[in-house]
């Protein structure tokens, strides 16, 4: 499922106090109203679900061992922030991202390396959203945003 990516993946600003997970139930469960919703996954589901969402693999053994050992209550925060701090998630959501916008029309080296750049620095969306919109193919630096743009031959 793409959307626990994309939602964590816009960061935490600075100003909000509740954990982005919490602010993210409480605004489905007021959108919910009389429904009700599932239990929450057991912690060999969430394990799996987790890497295959921010790392696009799943788990090696060693880890889901070490993982459903640990009784600590912050465990899945903390995997989660383990997985977007390393390389496979930067390329799993240039990834996921490319095809989205692109829809496999092709690849352009410049467009993953802005998309995986944007994700390694967790740019928020407005600031993604920015420099796509006034990229300009012209210029080196903005480049790659601009072939999310639509410019497909932007190279030179």
């Amino acid at each position: 499922m793409i959307f626990g990516p994309l939602l964590i993946a816009s960061g935490k600003p600075e100003s909000m106090t509740e954990a982005i997970h919490t602010q993210i139930d409480a605004l489905i469960a007021k959108s919910a109203g009389d429904h009700s919703f599932a239990a929450l996954s057991d912690d060999a589901e969430f394990l799996r679900r987790v890497y295959l969402d921010f790392a696009g693999t799943i788990p090696d053994a060693d880890e889901v061992k070490k993982f459903l050992k640990d009784s600590s209550t912050s465990k899945r925060v903390e995997i989660i922030d383990t997985l977007m701090s390393a390389p496979p998630y930067t390329q799993r959501m240039a990834d996921l991202f490319h095809v989205h916008f692109m829809e496999r029309r092709g690849r352009n080296e410049l467009w993953l390396d802005w998309l995986k750049t944007a994700f390694a620095e967790n740019r928020p969306w407005d600031v993604m959203a920015s420099q796509l919109i006034r990229a300009d193919f012209r210029n080196e630096s903005t480049r790659g945003a601009a072939y999310g743009r639509g410019y497909e031959n932007c190279t030179a």
